[in-house]
């Protein structure tokens, strides 16, 4: 794990088959259109809700159209599954 200036050093001395970039939320377009033409693959994770989907789908529109990307959804959650007073009695 480096920051971007080591990055840019190491990648010069060593030859490497995956290069992981961790971006801030929600990069500038321009940061994202460099990123995405730099890349073999871009990754956008996102939590699986209507405010992380919204921002995904924003960030989608500004990538060239010939950016090969996916969606990661980051976090799942199981439904809380509620029982009755009565429920809970049996299984004890």
């Amino acid at each position: 794990m480096c920051g971007e200036k080591e990055a840019a050093k190491l990648m010069r001395k060593q030859r490497f088959e995956f290069i992981i970039f961790d971006t801030p939320a929600r990069p500038a377009e321009a940061e994202v259109e460099e990123l995405a033409r730099g890349c073999d693959l871009l990754i956008i994770p996102t939590p699986p809700d209507l405010l992380g989907i919204d921002a995904m789908a924003l960030m989608a529109k500004s990538l060239p159209p010939e950016t090969n990307w996916r969606v990661l959804l980051t976090a799942t959650y199981l439904p809380l599954q509620f029982s009755t007073s009565r429920e809970s009695r049996k299984l004890h």
